[in-house]
């Protein structure tokens, strides 16, 4: 009995470069896509940057209005408390507002 050989295909040269050429185009095409995909996870993720920015600058500024007006309070606090002591005691205030002016005076003259 005679065995039937089969015949595979021998890669000529020729076959070799095209596919090599189909690879070379797939992998272009590969890359192309795997640019496009890195560029739309960058927009978002710059969108998603933007927004925590956004939202981060309006709660400092809420948080900053709410300072502002805290110091404010404070500060109309401290005002009529200190009126208060000067219409009670306007001789004591005159003596410290003396002293005090002496002081920045004497701090003046030296320099």
């Amino acid at each position: 009995m005679a065995q039937q050989m089969t015949a595979t295909p021998i890669k000529t040269k020729e076959t070799t470069l095209d596919d090599l050429a189909s690879q070379i185009e797939t992998l272009k095409k590969d890359l192309a896509d795997l640019g496009s995909v890195m560029n739309d996870y960058g927009k978002a993720r710059g969108r998603e940057a933007k927004r925590a920015v956004k939202t981060k600058a309006r709660d400092l500024e809420e948080e900053g209005r709410r300072l502002a007006l805290q110091a404010e309070d404070s500060f109309n606090e401290l005002s009529d408390e200190a009126t208060r002591q000067v219409r009670e005691n306007p001789g004591m205030a005159l003596g410290i507002a003396v002293g005090f002016g002496f002081l920045v005076g004497m701090l003046a003259r030296r320099r």
